[in-house]
């Protein structure tokens, strides 16, 4: 019940939900680029670690790169893309957003969803903050790309409304309290292990043992059968749950 929810709780929800669509979406990719070169073909990345971007223009970049080529191939470039003027691009680019959102579902939430994303990168484009650098830009990054989920999952434009308020105070059952407790105690190594693996820790440690070539395989295979062992027993413990792309 979000009536009930407190500020930390609102939080740590909207993070998580974060972390499960990158590694929803990014896992059945990585799935289809695998079976791809077991019969042959060669497949490119479709998620190229999101959640580094330092700016909306560059998290774009790297989220779900088919769908975001498929648009400005067969409909950004067709509508005339950037070569008929600035008032034509501007509505060219608000029209792949805007379908951008109704392609994932006819809801409203989509809807504002796709067009939060064209607001955000008309106002980098305009302005050109997406070219300043400092950390502080990864954290106005992932502030609007948590803001933007949170709209994305909610069932209507109210809840998200109501969700967002509680993520800061308005409206939230206080700061903290048990439900976040419980949370951070039941799922506190998933919720560390998903944020360090949202990163590219583990191609980082494969250029590093780049040079070991027979540690390197070791380790890989190693890691490859304890994640094979340890995703079984997930599947048998937990009931059907199917990937959330199915909703889409």
């Amino acid at each position: 019940d979000i009536a009930q929810l407190d500020m930390a709780s609102a939080w740590v929800g909207a993070v998580c939900y974060m972390l499960q669509i990158y590694f929803d979406f990014s896992g059945y990719s990585d799935m289809a680029v695998g079976m791809g070169k077991m019969f042959g073909f060669s497949f490119p990345e479709n998620f190229d670690y999101p959640y580094t971007a330092c700016s909306i223009r560059q998290f774009w970049k790297k989220w779900h790169i088919s769908l975001t080529s498929w648009f400005r191939e067969y409909l950004y470039f067709p509508l005339g893309g950037n070569r008929k003027g600035r008032a034509r691009t501007l509505f060219n680019r608000f029209f792949v957003f805007l379908c951008t959102g109704i392609w994932h579902g006819a809801d409203w939430t989509f809807i504002c969803w796709g067009l939060l994303y064209f607001v955000l990168l008309m106002f980098e484009k305009l302005t050109g903050f997406h070219k300043k650098t400092g950390w502080y830009m990864h954290v106005y990054t992932m502030f609007f790309v948590i803001i933007g989920w949170v709209v994305f999952r909610a069932d209507s434009i109210t809840a998200a409304v109501s969700y967002i308020g509680n993520m800061f105070g308005i409206g939230a059952a206080g700061f903290v309290d048990g439900t976040f407790a419980d949370c951070i105690k039941n799922s506190a190594v998933v919720f560390i292990a998903a944020i360090i693996f949202s990163f590219p820790v583990v191609k980082k440690a494969g250029e590093v043992l780049e040079k070991k070539p027979l540690l390197k395989n070791v380790l890989a295979s190693v890691c490859m059968v304890a994640v094979f062992i340890a995703s079984i027993l997930v599947c048998i413990k937990a009931t059907y749950n199917p990937f959330i792309y199915l909703n889409f």
